[in-house]
């Protein structure tokens, strides 16, 4: 399994417009995920949705939705 201290890729990190559905289908496909999307707030009019999941190689990557409500 990767892990932050060795050398090459060990995270990425990817744009989401919809992260539900991208979510949804990654399981479906039997990808293993983390946890489900979760909410961080970034500011008073924004926040970010994201989830994190491993690709065949155990690297991490995670899925990020930004949204704006304003």
């Amino acid at each position: 399994n990767p892990t932050q201290q060795q050398s090459g890729l060990t995270r990425g990190a990817l744009a989401s417009a919809d992260i539900d559905p991208d979510y949804a289908l990654l399981v479906e496909q039997g990808v293993k995920v983390v946890s489900a999307p979760v909410n961080v707030i970034m500011s008073e009019t924004s926040y970010a949705r994201f989830f994190c999941f491993k690709d065949p190689d155990g690297t991490f990557l995670e899925l990020v939705q930004v949204i704006t409500t304003e």
